[in-house]
């Protein structure tokens, strides 16, 4: 684990997975590459996220082990639907790795898996000092919703 002013890189094995976890919070750059590769051979360098979130298929560099990495880089703008939506993309990749997919018939294990997954990364955040974890924020589409139900409500009074 590294825990510095820019923020926290954490990795975690998922004991019934062969790919461990890695959390990253914050402008780390130097340090993720440091340790982690892409786990595609053709590149050699990992960018930060160009959005305030981002998930990766990386190796660690000192034993290979593949990695789901999730990168937070713009802290003050990470929302909870950005933690989830980025710990539905590393349990898609996760399933991709192991050879399987989400089942519609059997949810269960995908859905414990991301939330364990988004539990381990909301849990990083309590671990920054200064810094308040991921908060319930309406985004572009939740205003959108919200405007297209006080349209139909409107509609519906008029009838």
């Amino acid at each position: 684990m590294i825990l510095n002013k820019k923020g926290i890189l954490k990795q975690f094995g998922l004991v019934i997975y062969p790919v461990d976890y890695v959390v990253v919070i914050g402008e780390l750059e130097d340090e993720v590459n440091k340790y982690y590769t892409p786990y595609e051979d053709d590149y050699n360098y990992i960018a930060p996220p160009k959005s305030t979130g981002c998930t990766y298929r990386v190796k660690e560099k000192s034993t290979g082990v593949p990695c789901i990495m999730v990168w937070f880089n713009k802290l003050e703008e990470c929302t909870s639907s950005i933690v989830t939506h980025e710990v539905c993309h590393a349990a898609m990749e996760i399933f991709t790795y192991v050879g399987t997919k989400p089942n519609p018939d059997d949810q269960e294990p995908y859905c414990y898996l991301a939330g364990n997954l988004a539990r381990l990364a909301v849990g990083c955040y309590y671990e920054i000092p200064g810094i308040q974890p991921p908060v319930i924020k309406k985004d572009a589409f939740e205003n959108e919703q919200v405007e297209s139900e006080r349209k139909n409500k409107s509609k519906l009074k008029k009838k």
